[in-house]
């Protein structure tokens, strides 16, 4: 076998951008010796969107993987955060790189996302458990199996409700970095993806500008420091990136609360709270942060003429702008098929937070390149351009 000269660990800290490195000296100290690239995110900035670019070389259209869920025509339900590879379309990075260095070629894949049934050497993704008497038990999935016990005994728990969730918080990410020294003292990857959520959960909530998010930067910049620290005395070159930027937008749009106006939407009371029947709605939008896809049942609502521009909710305002290209969009989109996604794609922030250019560091001397924002609404070709998987 040719083995590669460096092996290499790349590290996911979703949202770290140029601003968020203000409030993290070590890194920046790290990042000051390197070089540091910023660069457009995939569109959507999404974190399986996003990931599976990053590891086929592929765009959305060509993985098929829209966002981090979609709405299953057949099963008439909005299904997120699968977890099966085999949704991803394309070779993928280390499939590429036994090609070039033989069947003796390492990979571990720690928390990235699709991470079952992976082809990646070893594997970890939090997993439930679901007994038949309906309760839900959280736990972690490995590949090899025997891995998930024997690491569970040397790290303990993987403290799931700190990963996502009301509790989510640094514990979640510690145990991440703690399972990607593990990896590497007993298998030495050629390889290594590792993925450090925290900076994402304050800045989601609170702004990158607010205290919060600084606190958590702070936070961050010793757990990632810290391993960093380790790879580099184990012989492994770091490369740091992210998978999105986040700054400050000043309004959302809330597509359901339009299309109810309109009569679209049909609600079910549960337990004193309403919840959207999809396959009962007219159309409905199903809002991922930076995008939605909007799905149209009955064709006739393509005919209906779009709201007024005064239209308002909670006291806040659509552009004008926005509805014409919206309705136009939708008149000019072709018939679903029973497995696309919306027909058609409509892009906009559906979040207070808008996701722009995320930043890598590597031991590569290239200029920096000045961060880009994603546009603010922009109309997607109709998702029957997806591949086989999909239509």
């Amino acid at each position: 076998m040719k083995h590669p000269r460096t092996r290499v660990a790349v590290i996911d800290v979703v949202a770290l951008s140029l601003q968020m490195m203000e409030h993290m000296p070590r890194f920046s100290a790290w990042a000051g010796e390197r070089s540091v690239s910023s660069f457009p995110p995939a569109f959507p900035a999404l974190t399986c969107s996003a990931q599976s670019t990053y590891v086929t070389g592929l765009s959305p259209r060509e993985h098929a993987i829209p966002g981090n869920g979609w709405y299953n025509r057949n099963m008439c339900e909005i299904q997120f955060w699968k977890q099966s590879n085999k949704l991803v379309q394309g070779p993928r990075l280390w499939e590429k790189l036994r090609e070039r260095y033989g069947s003796g070629f390492t990979c571990a894949k720690l928390f990235w996302w699709y991470n079952m049934y992976s082809t990646a050497d070893w594997t970890i993704t939090p997993r439930p458990m679901y007994p038949a008497d309906g309760r839900k038990i959280f736990d972690i999935y490995t590949q090899p199996m025997e891995l998930r016990e024997t690491i569970k005994k040397d790290l303990g728990e993987f403290p799931f409700p700190t990963f996502w969730g009301p509790m989510a918080g640094i514990r979640s990410s510690q145990w991440i970095a703690d399972s990607a020294r593990w990896i590497e003292r007993k298998h030495r990857p050629d390889l290594s993806l590792i993925y450090l959520p925290y900076l994402d959960y304050d800045l989601q909530k609170f702004g990158p500008s607010s205290t919060q998010a600084a606190h958590a930067a702070e936070a961050m910049d010793g757990l990632l420091c810290d391993l960093i620290d380790f790879l580099e005395r184990e012989g492994v070159t770091p490369v740091v990136l992210s998978e999105y930027g986040i700054s400050d937008v000043s309004r959302s749009i809330a597509l359901n609360r339009i299309f109810r106006e309109r009569g679209w939407i049909t609600v079910k009371p549960e337990m004193g709270t309403e919840m959207l029947d999809c396959g009962a709605s007219r159309a409905f939008a199903v809002a991922d942060h930076q995008t939605a896809h909007i799905y149209i049942n009955d064709p006739s609502v393509k005919r209906c003429s779009p709201p007024p521009p005064e239209w308002k909710k909670s006291g806040k305002r659509t552009s004008p702008a926005f509805l014409p290209r919206l309705w136009n969009a939708c008149r000019n989109s072709p018939p679903s098929r029973p497995r696309t996604h919306g027909s058609p794609t409509i892009t906009g922030w559906m979040t207070p937070r808008r996701r722009t250019s995320p930043a890598a560091w590597t031991s590569t001397a290239n200029p920096a390149m000045t961060p880009r924002k994603c546009s603010l609404i922009r109309a997607l070709p109709s998702p029957c351009s997806m591949p086989p998987l999909f239509c």
